[in-house]
């Protein structure tokens, strides 16, 4: 969906787009952050089912 265009002092200027830098930004500023929270949970929940319960963990375990 466009947004509509309106005159700026007399021109017709392009309307807001989406940019390979507005996707570099989504990537730095919002999955990279996630994606790292989601490593370190899973490095803590790996600590406590191997120190604490001794269990395997992961899919390594599958073999």
């Amino acid at each position: 969906m466009q947004a509509p265009t309106n005159p700026v002092y007399g021109h017709v200027i392009a309307p807001p787009r989406f940019t390979r830098m507005a996707l570099k930004i989504a990537m730095t500023r919002i999955a990279l952050p996630f994606l790292l929270l989601l490593l370190g949970l899973d490095l803590i929940l790996w600590a406590v089912m191997r120190g604490i319960f001794d269990a395997c963990y992961g899919i390594l375990c599958l073999l």
